[in-house]
């Protein structure tokens, strides 16, 4: 009889322990934050984001325009990228406007003076990613990420993105809509000295991988969160208004607007088959080729047509792209490389003249050496 009450006493304890509140480890505040209810203004830290390009405020949200739109810190960004932090944001991606292109599209991220230290968004075909890079430089083989399922355009959709940079540990981590995702190993970070931006990354030192969509509520820890903090902050939020419509075009890009061929000779076409190895002789070539210039409001894109079909690889449209700025009759065009031509358009007709120096000769070529003919836009 002496022993019931001691038992019974133990068994409710350990009962109540069980269920203590104390088991849970709660959310922990954001050091830096940004809510996008007027521009780029800070919701938490102090760090307000400077608005650039085209873009437009929706409640709650911006619309950027994936060409230009994009917000920065106007000093260094606050994220010390050595170090565990948590980076998260609500994103979307309307329908893509390039042919046979996935998205490869950064939402947040903090620059160094060449590349960036982290990138939240969209990478290689097209896959929702968290990636971080161990120096501060666009070569190859210094890029690390974690990633996960295709990233679909949707016109209707907000997607939760969250990166996790676990120090301790040495690994990245990607949850997308709360659950975990993806994760790498990752032990050798550097320190980004530049600035935190939305809608953007950095390459060689210029503005590169713009977001095409909507992104709402960024959110910065200096500290790692775990699974279920992550699902308990995407449902605290969650955005309640409708995704916001496309900005309006910049002034003076869309000048250019509109799809432009030119009709390779058998040479020219044998040539590019050689150029590009068993792929394209896969695709069909040597066909009938078309080289393909393409402008939409800010973004630019060449690439090829074999017996008039797209010619991809990976599920990308084999060429060259990225955005574009127009100064009277130059453009500028951001991708890989960067270089600046003049233009004219008469009657359709566009041509294209390098102005400067530049170390792809192929790029070059098939932009230069040959006038384009408008058959859309």
């Amino acid at each position: 009889m002496t022993m019931r009450k001691p038992i019974a006493g133990l068994i409710v304890a350990l009962a109540l322990a069980a269920c203590s509140p104390a088991t849970t480890v709660a959310t922990p505040a954001p050091s830096h934050s940004w809510t996008f209810e007027q521009g780029g203004e800070p919701g938490v830290g102090g760090v307000p984001l400077a608005m650039a390009g085209t873009w437009e405020q929706a409640k709650g949200a911006v619309s950027l325009d994936g060409g230009t739109g994009h917000a920065a810190s106007l000093d260094r960004g606050p994220i010390v990228t050595t170090e565990s932090f948590t980076v998260s944001a609500w994103v979307s991606l309307p329908p893509l406007r390039l042919i046979g292109q996935h998205v490869f599209a950064t939402a947040v991220s903090q620059v160094g003076s060449e590349a960036a230290a982290f990138f939240l968004g969209a990478a290689e075909e097209g896959h929702w990613s968290f990636g971080m890079k161990d120096a501060d430089t666009n070569q190859p083989g210094h890029t690390f990420r974690a990633s996960a399922d295709e990233a679909i355009p949707s016109a209707d959709r907000w997607v939760y993105l969250v990166g996790v940079h676990d120090a301790e540990i040495g690994e990245i981590r990607l949850h997308v809509d709360g659950d975990p995702a993806a994760q790498t190993a990752f032990d050798t970070p550097f320190q980004a000295e530049g600035a935190l931006t939305v809608g953007r990354s950095q390459a060689n030192g210029h503005p590169s991988n713009f977001w095409p969509g909507a992104v709402a509520d960024v959110r910065i820890f200096e500290s790692v969160l775990d699974d279920a903090q992550v699902r308990d902050l995407m449902e605290s939020t969650r955005p309640t208004t409708p995704l916001p419509a496309w900005p309006a075009t910049a002034d003076g890009l869309s000048v250019l607007n509109g799809t432009y061929e030119y009709r390779m000779n058998p040479a020219e076409s044998i040539r590019l088959e050689e150029a590009f190895g068993p792929e394209a002789e896969a695709a069909g070539f040597p066909g009938d080729g078309t080289v393909v210039m393409r402008f939409v409001d800010g973004l630019w894109q060449q690439y090829f047509l074999v017996d008039d079909v797209p010619y991809l690889l990976n599920g990308q449209a084999e060429g060259d792209g990225g955005t574009y700025a127009v100064d009277g009759d130059r453009v500028v065009f951001n991708g890989s490389p960067y270089a600046t031509y003049r233009w004219t358009l008469a009657d359709d007709a566009l041509s294209l003249t390098l102005l400067g120096d530049l170390p792809d000769d192929d790029m070059v070529r098939f932009v230069t050496e040959h006038t384009f003919t408008r058959v859309a836009g």
